[in-house]
């Protein structure tokens, strides 16, 4: 059956308060972990912290109708949880919680376990609704959970048009005669990416870039048209938007600091503020950017990386000629 969107959003945002108020850290994935709609974090003072997937399910069960709930096989391990919010019409807040020993008593079909609901097994699972004694084994699952590091990239799409523009303004002073190119989204992307130094179990990169309606990205780098570009080793998502995009870009970088290791393409004194906070919590992450005299305009007391040599690269320079 098709999941009711609404639905579903509300059941998150009921779920996502129900393990606030139970003193758990819960974060909103980047990218599809597993099936992961949140993540119940360990401790955010951490550069990488233990964590559980969390999948959210709504359904309306009533005399008249009775619904099922499917979970594919390859997501139910140590390291998931599922909450199924369910609307019968009688009382306004059923929250079941069930582990993976409980997911793998259900019927299995085509590689997805599945559970039928209806008024009757409903009622039958009366032992699964949340309450302390289920918050106090989440808490104890968390901890038995190994730290699974994922890496993504951020990047401000306004300073990655300036600083293309600007490595092409410095070179072309070096080599006059050079006919520069102009990049694909991609290409830049795989560029910045030499910088790379996390040795994350999870090899897939997830890159989410922050493109201005103000501006043009595309005056520098070809861009595709669909808004989501899907590799073996890298994904790729393009947010459009003509609100201010430092704040966005924090607001992503905040939800997923403490599950994945950070890689963070900006320079602007916007972000000032919020990274030297995270520096005080002792959380690190790399950040590309330019140097001073090349028109920095961000101090940052994290590791950070001169952008020129990559992009340099993106360009169309040989290695010995940056």
């Amino acid at each position: 059956m098709s999941d009711n969107k609404p639905g579903e959003e509300q059941a998150e945002a009921y779920i996502k308060s129900k393990l606030i108020r139970n003193g758990f850290q819960v974060a909103k994935p980047s990218f599809d972990i597993r099936g992961a709609d949140l993540l119940i974090l360990d401790d955010i003072s951490k550069k990488t912290t233990k964590f559980l997937r969390v999948q959210s399910k709504m359904r309306t069960v009533s005399a008249t109708a009775n619904s099922s709930v499917e979970i594919p096989e390859e997501y139910v391990d140590d390291n998931f949880i599922l909450f199924l919010y369910i609307e019968s019409g009688e009382e306004d807040e059923l929250l079941f919680t069930f582990f993976k020993e409980d997911i793998r008593q259900w019927r299995n079909r085509a590689g997805a376990y599945w559970l039928t609901l209806s008024p009757k097994s409903v009622a039958e699972l009366r032992e699964k609704l949340f309450n302390k004694k289920v918050a106090a084994r989440i808490k104890s699952r968390l901890q038995a959970q190994p730290i699974k590091d994922y890496t993504s990239i951020l990047i401000d799409g306004i300073f990655l048009e300036k600083a293309i523009k600007d490595t092409q303004i410095t070179y072309a002073d070096i080599w006059p005669e050079k006919q520069f190119v102009k990049p694909d989204l991609e290409t830049v992307v795989r560029d910045l990416l030499i910088y790379n130094q996390f040795d994350a179990p999870n090899k897939t990169i997830s890159c989410v870039i922050f493109e201005s309606g103000h501006h043009s990205l595309n005056s520098a780098v070809h861009m595709p048209d669909e808004n989501y570009i899907s590799r073996e080793d890298l994904e790729i998502r393009i947010v459009r938007s003509s609100q201010i995009i430092s704040s966005q870009l924090m607001q992503q970088l905040q939800r997923i600091i403490n599950a994945e290791n950070v890689m963070l393409v900006a320079d602007d004194a916007a972000y000032e503020t919020e990274l030297n906070a995270l520096t005080e919590k002792g959380v690190d992450l790399i950040i590309l950017k330019q140097r001073a005299y090349e028109g920095s305009r961000m101090y940052t007391t994290h590791h950070w990386q001169d952008v020129a040599y990559a992009l340099g690269r993106s360009i169309g320079l040989e290695s010995f000629e940056i």
